[in-house]
C-alpha cells in the first residue's frame, strides 16, 4: 500500500532536494498535489541535524512512513520512534563510530540525509572569521565527513542514497 506524505519544504529552491530525499524508497516516488507517494518499507535512514528544523521534520516524516531512523545531532531532543546518536558532525571519530554503530545494529544503510547546519544573520562585514569558519565546518565539512564515513559501506552493499540539503 502506498501512503501520501506532505512535502516538508515550501521554498521552491529546496523542493528539488525534498524530491530527492524521498527517492530512498526505490519505489519511484510520485508527486501529486504537493505530496509524495511512498511505498511502505523498513529502510534504514540516517538524518543529520535531526534535533530541529528541516532535519527534525525529515526524521519525523521518515519514521511515520515506516523507516528505521537514526538521528545524528549534538542535542538529544527525544522523538518517539527515532534513535538519537549524540554526534558532532565536525568530529570525524564520532561520526565514524556512530556510522559503525548503525551498521552493526541494522546491517544496512539505505539513505543518508544531511540536514545539519546553521545560519548566521546580519551583514557579512559584521561576521567574524571565527563564526564564518565554524559555519563552514558544520555546513560543508560536516557533510563531507558524514559522506566519507558512509560511502565505503554504500559501495560495498551496492546501493544507497545520499541527499545533501
Amino acid at each position: 500500500m502506498r501512503k501520501l506524505i506532505p512535502v516538508l519544504f515550501h521554498n521552491p529552491a529546496i523542493s528539488i532536494d525534498s524530491r530527492l530525499a524521498m527517492r530512498y524508497t526505490r519505489t519511484r516516488a510520485t508527486f501529486s498535489g504537493g505530496r509524495i507517494m511512498v511505498g511502505e518499507n523498513n529502510k534504514v535512514v540516517i538524518v543529520t541535524g535531526g534535533s530541529s528544523g528541516i532535519g527534525r521534520c525529515t526524521a519525523s516524516a521518515l519514521k511515520e512512513n515506516g523507516c528505521i531512523v537514526y538521528e545524528f545531532s549534538r542535542r538529544n531532543i527525544p522523538m518517539e520512534g527515532v534513535v538519537h546518536l549524540s554526534v558532532d558532525v565536525t568530529d570525524e571519530d564520532a561520526v565514524n563510530a556512530a556510522v559503525q554503530q548503525v551498521i552493526q545494529k541494522e546491517t544496512k544503510i539505505d539513505a543518508v540525509i544531511n540536514c545539519a547546519g546553521f545560519g548566521i544573520s546580519g551583514a557579512v562585514e559584521f561576521t567574524s572569521m571565527e563564526q564564518a569558519k565554524a559555519q563552514f565546518d558544520v555546513n560543508f565539512f560536516g557533510t563531507v565527513t558524514v559522506n566519507k564515513a558512509v560511502l565505503p559501506f554504500l559501495r560495498h552493499q551496492g546501493k544507497g542514497h545520499i541527499v545533501n540539503i
